[in-house]
């Protein structure tokens, strides 16, 4: 499985999904996708991230040590972003990512691994306590209410909300 992410990490593509094993336990299956020791580095530099003031210090962790695209004038909130594969991630500019708010590039299902993409694009605005899932495209200047559970691609220009988000209606100029 490794290999397959290896693989699709250095492609373009938007999402892979992959079989896993039905007899194996979500943890061993876990390290078929990254080595326990990178993931709680990961998962310790977010951390880090959440009680860093500094804007300047939380971008160059997240691009430099987490392999994360962000933009220039990105607002974070205190954020949780998938310690598996955050390199997944792009963050336009002048972006901001409400409190709370989780960005998943990986999940389980029953029988599936699902790894993805995710594309937050430029003057986007992710209000308070959402759900971004892996393989989501967030368009230019498109805002997402708060508490909402973003599981599909939002075109730009447009405000959605909700769980699951839906349409709610175009924006006629940037938030």
């Amino acid at each position: 499985m490794k290999k397959e992410i290896k693989e699709f990490i250095r492609t373009n593509e938007k999402l892979l999904i992959l079989d896993h094993d039905k007899g194996a336990n979500v943890i061993t299956e876990l390290k078929k996708i990254r080595s326990s020791p990178r993931i709680i580095f990961n998962y310790l530099l977010m951390q880090l991230c959440k009680v860093i003031p500094s804007v300047t210090i939380k971008h160059w962790t997240y691009h430099t040590l987490l392999g994360m695209a962000v933009g220039k004038n990105v607002g974070f909130g205190i954020i949780e972003v998938d310690p598996f594969l955050p390199e997944l991630i792009t963050v336009g500019d002048n972006s901001t990512i409400g409190w709370g708010t989780s960005i998943l590039t990986h999940e389980y299902t029953p029988r599936k691994v699902r790894v993805g993409r995710v594309d937050i694009g430029k003057n986007v605005l992710v209000g308070a306590f959402c759900v971004i899932r892996s393989g989501v495209i967030i368009g230019d200047n498109s805002a997402v209410a708060m508490n909402s559970l973003v599981n599909k691609d939002i075109p730009p220009n447009e405000l959605w909300g909700g769980v699951p988000a839906k349409r709610i209606r175009k924006l006629e100029e940037p938030l």
